[in-house]
């Protein structure tokens, strides 16, 4: 695939420090000449609905950040040009995404447009796919708007290969109850704002369970970031945007990042941009920083037995460099919380082992 024909250079407009040690000077960018991308470890690239970069004060921000990373870590391919309509350029996200993942390069997108992750999704095909979505909304709405039923069309697409979805930082009240009963029907799991925005930590093995990263700027609050359609004054806050960000990054399973739904027009002061950019930058901190995997029984985990719970010799393994918790599920070994761990001490079945045997 030539990506020269896909894809426009960017003007960054000289409006970033263009001193060493920034992320301009480290990434190799689509200015005039497509980069060599087949050697990198990330890809970023926007898409919107006109030919203008909307993502630009993200990306003067961006550059402005200062980084040690290798010269040819991460690659900036430019704007993907849109096509002739909404499905074209789905069909352009899905074949991009494809090659870069064929080529163990994880694509990092800044999407106009939330519906974009129906394209990412199918890059995936057809391997068994766990997608975490961080959204106010669950978009499963009949509508004519795919911003409103791009995720109905991720779990009703054919041929099926989403094994799990995950939602966090849904507001209740901005959704139908047939919302909820569903996302239970099919033993997917959810996270209310509430209960991660007073502990943000319990998204981490949520998110280490998952491939494909979608991230709606509509889950933050209002007084954090300004520069979006649908604005709500409740949501999480700028710095756990980034924490969920570098969650991300450090997930040996994820091998995709989008962020969507940014309006260039209602930032005035690049304040929502910078948030963003920092999003971006503490991705990259965490796949930077991602440890090479090892066996379960390698030197690298810590194995605990727990015997008085309904299940027999319930087992648990904790990271020792990263600290994380896994729970073996049957045959397979699943991301849990040290939380899990001591209520299986404590002789109560963690909730997250009958979650999962339901999936296995």
């Amino acid at each position: 695939m030539d990506f020269r024909l896909l894809f426009k250079s960017l003007e960054l407009k000289n409006e970033t420090l263009n001193i060493a040690q920034t992320m301009e000077d480290a990434i190799y960018i689509n200015a005039d000449k497509m980069p060599d991308w087949k050697n990198a470890k990330i890809a970023i690239f926007s898409v919107s609905t006109t030919e203008n970069d909307f993502a630009l004060p993200i990306r003067n921000e961006f550059y402005n950040l200062f980084s040690g990373y290798s010269s040819n870590f991460v690659v900036d391919l430019g704007i993907l040009k849109y096509g002739v309509d909404a499905s074209e350029t789905i069909f352009r996200i899905k074949e991009v995404c494809r090659e870069l993942m064929q080529h163990n390069c994880i694509p990092l997108i800044i999407g106009e447009n939330h519906a974009y992750d129906f394209g990412i999704y199918q890059a995936y095909e057809p391997k068994p796919t766990n997608i975490l979505c961080l959204d106010a909304r669950i978009d499963l709405l009949d509508s004519d708007d795919e911003n409103l039923k791009h995720i109905k069309n991720i779990i009703l697409h054919e041929p099926n290969y989403l094994f799990n979805y995950a939602h966090l930082g849904y507001q209740s009240y901005l959704n139908p109850p047939e919302s909820f009963e569903m996302l239970e029907k099919l033993n997917f799991d959810k996270l209310r704002l509430g209960e991660i925005y007073n502990d943000i930590k319990k998204v981490e093995p949520i998110i280490r369970f998952a491939n494909m990263i979608s991230f709606d700027v509509s889950v933050i609050k209002h007084q954090d970031f300004v520069a979006k359609n649908d604005s709500s004054p409740f949501g999480i806050t700028a710095e756990q945007s980034c924490q969920v960000a570098w969650y991300a990054g450090l997930n040996n399973q994820c091998t995709s990042f989008g962020i969507f739904s940014y309006n260039n027009e209602l930032d005035d002061r690049n304040q929502a941009a910078k948030v963003i950019a920092t999003m971006l930058w503490y991705f990259i901190e965490g796949v930077y920083e991602r440890e090479e995997v090892h066996s379960f029984d390698s030197s690298y985990f810590k194995k605990f037995i727990v015997s008085d719970t309904e299940v027999k010799d319930l087992i648990f393994y904790k990271s020792i460099l990263k600290e994380f918790w896994w729970i073996k599920v049957v045959d397979e070994i699943v991301p849990c919380s040290y939380e899990d761990y001591l209520t299986a001490s404590e002789g109560v079945l963690p909730e997250i082992y009958d979650r999962y045997l339901c999936k296995y």
